[in-house]
């Protein structure tokens, strides 16, 4: 096991069971719950929202190939740059390239 490894592990082993950091955790997700509720309240019929995002999403997976070039066009025109990969092998392997040439140290 790497020293990495060990060390992530004694860190959330020690934190997993932190008092004042389940307090914080605790306090948070009541804050979250509480931001849901009134969330929700911005819409007079949830369930329309729900079934119009749900048409929207499905939608855009229907015609995903024409969104991703949409997409690919806009961001290029922006100045970014796309990689596409084949697997997720190839995407690790890109993102690991970028942040080699970029010196990062953590992700």
């Amino acid at each position: 096991m790497s020293q990495q490894k060990k060390q992530f592990l004694k860190d959330t082993a020690k934190i997993a069971f932190d008092e004042n950091h389940r307090k914080i955790i605790d306090f948070n997700i009541s804050r979250y719950e509480k931001a849901v509720v009134n969330g929700k309240k911005q819409y007079i019929n949830l369930d329309l929202a729900k079934d119009r995002a749900a048409r929207i999403k499905r939608n855009v997976v229907n015609d995903l190939e024409y969104y991703l070039k949409e997409f690919e066009m806009n961001f290029s025109k922006n100045g970014g740059q796309i990689i596409w990969a084949e697997s997720a092998a190839d995407a690790n392997k890109a993102i690991k390239n970028i942040a080699k040439l970029h010196n990062v140290k953590n992700v």
